[in-house]
């Protein structure tokens, strides 16, 4: 069921109950308005908006042993799937209030991932540098393992294809997880020339009918540098910046930069933490930022839809947007405001002193 927006475009609600602890994932559910999202307190939270976001009410928590990194809904809405600094993956049955475990990776797992058009197979990603994808059609789930040379931050599934972020600069890995039962083998994705510097912080595979030319595999990867890459496939080399308008052609563009309060010129740059299309318009492209802002792009068009869409909170301090997630209708848009550690404990202790808490929120997105 879709859920009701708030009451007019641009308003948001904030949901009750939310983690203690920054959010370090949000997810809604692609077949029903059921948001999740993982936090370092260890907790992961679900909450029901099919009765309108303003009517949301919590639904479920449940814990891992550490910080919950990542999260994830099968497309009906009856399971959460998540993943933790406890190494497990794990899942849990809204309806019977039942906690399972998938299995274990050696070492934290980052991120988990599910697919509308393959709901019974889980993907996970793990600092132990291996991508795992477990088939709960079969149980105990089967497993099919691919070791690679790097830790895992970032995963995005669109089937058939999956897309890692991983620890090395300047490249992606795309996978064909329709050979998961073969050898899962990878495809290396290098990204623009402006990207090389730093190895992706997040990543998101085209949606359907964005551009279905060739093996519909593109791709966009947003970096700590305050830019995001536009894809169309994957390249074996980085792609200089060719200045071509033409769509189907790779390029770039800045986000999340400021006016320095040094002046003269000067830009503070804020890394792009998250990325996720619009369902209802395949051509936009909401970016999160260390600057506590959402912006929605067209790609197409190449130019900014909102001007932003979340603007950052009044306050001496930033606190930054570390994930995002659209409803299945593209109605809403669901984001947190957390610390995201980069300045330590310090820092985080001065915020919670200052009256900073943790928040879970959705905004009704108006049409472009």
């Amino acid at each position: 069921n879709a859920a009701a927006a708030p009451s007019a475009p641009g308003s948001v609600v904030t949901l009750p109950e939310a983690p203690a602890d920054s959010v370090s994932c949000l997810r809604f559910c692609a077949g029903a308005d059921l948001l999740a999202a993982s936090a370092w307190d260890g907790t992961v939270r679900v909450w029901d908006l099919r009765s309108g976001a303003a009517a949301a009410r919590h639904a479920a928590t449940y814990t891992h042993a550490k910080p919950a990194m990542s999260v994830a809904l099968a497309p009906s809405g009856e399971r959460v799937v998540s993943g933790g600094a406890d190494r497990a993956v794990r899942a849990f049955d809204l309806s019977s209030g039942q906690l399972g475990l998938i299995g274990e990776h050696k070492d934290a797992v980052s991120c988990v991932a599910v697919s509308a058009d393959m709901p019974q197979v889980v993907l996970s990603g793990s600092w132990d540098r291996t991508l795992v994808c477990w088939d709960l059609r079969e149980g105990p789930a089967s497993v099919q393992q691919v070791s690679l040379n790097e830790k895992v931050h970032d995963l995005d599934v669109r089937w058939p294809f999956a897309l890692v972020g991983g620890a090395s600069p300047g490249q992606a890995l795309l996978f064909d997880v329709r050979k998961a039962k073969g050898a899962l083998t990878s495809t290396v994705c290098k990204t623009s020339q402006h990207l090389a510097g730093h190895p992706p912080r997040c990543v998101a595979l085209f949606p359907k009918g964005l551009y279905d030319k060739g093996d519909s595999s593109g791709f966009c990867v947003g970096a700590y540098e305050g830019r995001v890459g536009v894809h169309f496939g994957p390249t074996t080399a980085a792609a200089p910046a060719t200045g071509s308008k033409e769509w189907g052609d790779d390029f770039t563009f800045k986000c999340h930069r400021t006016p320095a309060a040094t002046g003269g010129g000067a830009v503070q740059v804020y890394a792009v933490n998250a990325l996720a299309f619009n369902p209802r318009a395949s051509e936009q492209l909401a970016t999160a930022g260390a600057d506590g802002e959402v912006w929605m792009w067209d790609l197409k068009r190449r130019m900014a839809v909102h001007k932003p869409l979340v603007p950052r909170p009044a306050g001496a301090e930033v606190v930054g947007v570390p994930s995002i997630s659209f409803s299945s209708s593209g109605t809403l848009l669901a984001y947190a405001f957390s610390d995201d550690w980069t300045a330590g404990e310090e820092r985080y202790q001065r915020l919670c002193t200052a009256g900073h808490s943790n928040a879970v929120k959705v905004i009704a997105v108006p049409e472009a």
